[in-house]
């Protein structure tokens, strides 16, 4: 009998969103990126497949504009198990997908969500990444930054 014993939960470890190559082809201060200033803590990347949730998500903002890119930032439905051992919520927001519209409001550890794409200011297609600890308290982003670390703890 297992009743009154409870099950222990377990924390995720977040997994990579991309598979197969991966290429950076723009990395964040480097003096020629437009990752700038230095709260901008985002890389673009380019590879052969779609994204995929590095954890069980929520969607907490998306921006349907051109100027803003097809915006979309998702934030872990629980505390994450991070590299240094601690648990937090995260963040991630991506930009440049050319069509959002079957965007759903959660997502499992390992689906498919976000396609690159050339939307808003993109001059090849790609997809803008960033990634930042905490919990999502604000309510609009733009896509050159969610990683003001301060703001999230």
């Amino acid at each position: 009998m297992l009743w009154p014993f409870e099950a222990k939960a377990v924390t995720q470890e977040a997994v990579f969103p991309f598979r197969g190559v991966v290429n950076i082809t723009q990395g964040y201060g480097n003096g020629m990126s437009t990752h700038m200033p230095a709260e901008c803590r985002a890389i673009d990347v380019t590879f052969s497949n779609r994204v995929y949730a590095p954890f069980d998500m929520k969607l907490v903002f998306i921006d349907y504009s051109e100027q803003g890119a097809h915006c979309v930032v998702f934030q872990s439905k629980e505390k994450v198990k991070l590299s240094n051992g601690k648990e937090e919520y995260v963040l991630i927001l991506l930009a440049h997908d050319n069509s959002i519209s079957d965007i759903e409001s959660e997502y499992t550890q390992g689906e498919a969500f976000y396609d690159m794409g050339t939307f808003g200011n993109a001059s090849g297609a790609h997809v803008h990444f960033e990634c930042a600890i905490g919990e999502w308290k604000y309510a609009t982003a733009d896509h050159s930054g969610i990683n003001d670390y301060n703001s999230y703890r």
